[in-house]
């Protein structure tokens, strides 16, 4: 089976988490629909650990998820900034501690 653009066809199913699905999925999607038009695919939405099981279990073919578990190898897709922010009349106590 070769991966060239175009030429790939066949079924692909990828397990989302809820953190993923409206987030880095469609931009996904997107992508495999344009260099693979011919790949059927199958989405499954759930928490992270569902997701997990169903790739350890061989029910999905790819997970999509904002968390590494040990024991899968991953690379990442993107990060994003995480900004926190509070109430206009909350004090920062001196030496708290920010994450």
């Amino acid at each position: 089976m070769s991966l060239m653009y175009g030429s790939l066809q066949g079924a692909l199913s990828i397990g989302a988490s809820e953190e993923t699905a409206d987030t880095i999925l469609p931009f996904l999607l997107n992508r495999i629909g344009c260099f693979y038009p011919r790949m059927t695919l199958e989405i499954k939405v759930h928490p992270h650990a569902a997701i997990m099981e169903m790739l350890a279990e061989g029910l999905v073919d790819l997970a999509l998820t904002t968390h590494q578990p040990p024991g899968f190898t991953s690379f990442t897709l993107r990060t994003s900034p995480t900004l926190w922010y509070c109430a206009a009349e909350y004090v920062l106590a001196k030496g708290d501690l920010s994450p």
